[in-house]
């Protein structure tokens, strides 16, 4: 009975450990999704303000 016990002991440590690794691999896809959002709309901009330069002949 005693070594049920210590397996089941180390099943739910085992457990935690995976619910902790699944809760960082989530914060870190919702940051990394947030973060390149951020990066595309970044570069969208500086594509239009590249386009509006290059539409008035703005090379200097």
């Amino acid at each position: 009975m005693s070594k049920l016990q210590e397996i089941i002991s180390s099943l739910h440590t085992k457990q935690q450990l995976l619910n902790d690794k699944v809760i960082i691999s989530t914060e870190y896809k919702s940051n990394y999704t947030r973060d390149m959002k951020a990066l595309g709309d970044e570069v969208v901009e500086l594509q239009k303000v590249f386009v509006e330069i290059i539409s008035n002949k703005n090379y200097n």
